[in-house]
């Protein structure tokens, strides 16, 4: 009796194959108590960096950062945010030494 009332989902039609869509941000959050749209890829924001932060040189993907460096952070899905420094080098970086402003 319960489900009922629920709306249905929007289909999506990709090669030929049907498949629910998207899930609502409210159902695709990361984790209880962050911030509002924080898996929104499309979304970017400014973050300072809390502490220095030494990129391991076994993963090509994380860069190094200076504490109190400011970063353009393009998805913040996960621990490791992707991040665009100002000299335009790109990587991953710990969500926990980042600090949005």
């Amino acid at each position: 009796m319960g489900g009922g009332s629920a709306a249905p989902r929007p289909t999506t039609v990709v090669d030929g194959q049907e498949s629910a869509a998207a899930p609502a941000a409210s159902e695709a959050s990361p984790a209880a108590g962050s911030d509002a749209g924080a898996g929104a890829p499309a979304t970017t924001v400014r973050a300072r960096a809390l502490f220095a932060y030494k990129a391991n040189p076994a993963d090509p993907h994380e860069i190094s950062l200076e504490k109190d460096e400011i970063v353009t952070i393009l998805d913040r899905r996960g621990n490791w945010w992707k991040a665009r420094k100002d000299d335009g080098t790109l990587g991953i970086v710990p969500s926990n030494y980042m600090e949005v402003i």
